[in-house]
């Protein structure tokens, strides 16, 4: 027989008691009264289980979507849920940075789901050896950032202003080159809407 989830986590407590002579059988008082707390415990814990999976972003669809973008202050605008799942997921990623390097990658990471080995975040401003200094302080780029398919142009221009967003006061996003498969030309309009450059490097 088949043991249940309750039944397999009433075990795993009951294994975790140390025994001390106390009688912990299948049946005995001891089993019996912590057979009623673990299903308070274990019940419990389900619920709150299935409260996560409800509010979680997502999860949600239509009119809770929309309360989520109220909260956010980000309106649907005739969005699908899709692409207003994507596009409020980026916001309350980007609104919590504390505007590090380390928090851009997170970002990034969190919001296209890929490896965080797999892009670069760097300051564009260094100093070479010779003593002589590159780039403009205060500046950063994102390069390589793998993004294999893209299904709405306006998920460009949104990234890079909440990406802007998400840097402390003074720091500003000067280049973002992605590493994708869509096609340059449908974007250039979208791109051109933002003050940072984009570059594309089509596969």
């Amino acid at each position: 027989m088949v043991k249940s989830e309750f039944e397999l986590y009433h075990e795993d407590e009951m294994l975790a008691v140390p025994t001390n002579r106390i009688n912990t059988t299948l049946g005995s008082p001891t089993e019996q009264m912590m057979r009623v707390f673990d299903k308070f415990l274990y019940d419990d814990i389900k619920d709150s289980e299935t409260m996560e999976q409800i509010t979680a972003l997502d999860n949600m669809q239509g009119g809770q979507l929309d309360d989520y973008g109220d909260d956010w202050g980000l309106d649907r605008m005739g969005k699908s849920d899709d692409l207003y799942r994507f596009l409020l997921k980026l916001r309350s990623i980007s609104r919590t940075s504390q505007g590090t390097p380390n928090e851009i990658i997170r970002i990034i990471a969190a919001t296209f789901d890929v490896d965080p080995h797999e892009f670069q975040v760097s300051n564009d401003y260094r100093i070479k050896d010779d003593g002589t200094s590159v780039g403009k302080p205060f500046q950063v780029s994102v390069r390589n950032l793998p993004l294999d398919e893209i299904e709405h142009p306006e998920i460009v221009s949104e990234f890079m202003k909440e990406l802007q967003n998400s840097l402390v006061l003074g720091v500003t996003l000067s280049k973002v080159s992605l590493v994708t498969n869509i096609h340059v030309t449908s974007y250039i309009s979208t791109c051109t809407q933002v003050n940072e450059e984009l570059t594309i490097i089509g596969n």
